[in-house]
């Protein structure tokens, strides 16, 4: 018998993806908050938003991340986000 037919020797171990945290994007954040906060209407910065809600959340799902991680993973970016905008707006004494 040939050690290929072994069945120790066809075992593959189990994939899991582990995706870079959200919460830890901190220079795709301060790019994101930057251009953000250069848009000149609130509808062009909704509209920027959503762009980037709906590319984070294909990016995350091609990941196979579920429903309910990449929900998580959104509130952790949309918040790192927001506290870069908050930085911004202290550096340039802009009133949100």
């Amino acid at each position: 018998m040939s050690g290929n037919h072994l069945p120790l020797f066809n075992w593959q171990p189990p994939v899991k993806i582990i995706a870079f945290p959200a919460s830890k994007q901190i220079g795709k954040a301060r790019h994101v908050a930057s251009l953000f906060m250069n848009k000149t209407t609130e509808r062009a910065q909704q509209s920027y938003w959503e762009q980037i809600e709906k590319g984070f959340s294909q990016k995350l799902h091609k990941l196979g991340l579920s429903d309910a991680e990449i929900t998580k993973e959104l509130e952790a970016f949309a918040a790192l986000v927001q506290k870069e905008v908050d930085i911004l707006c202290h550096k340039e004494g802009v009133q949100k």
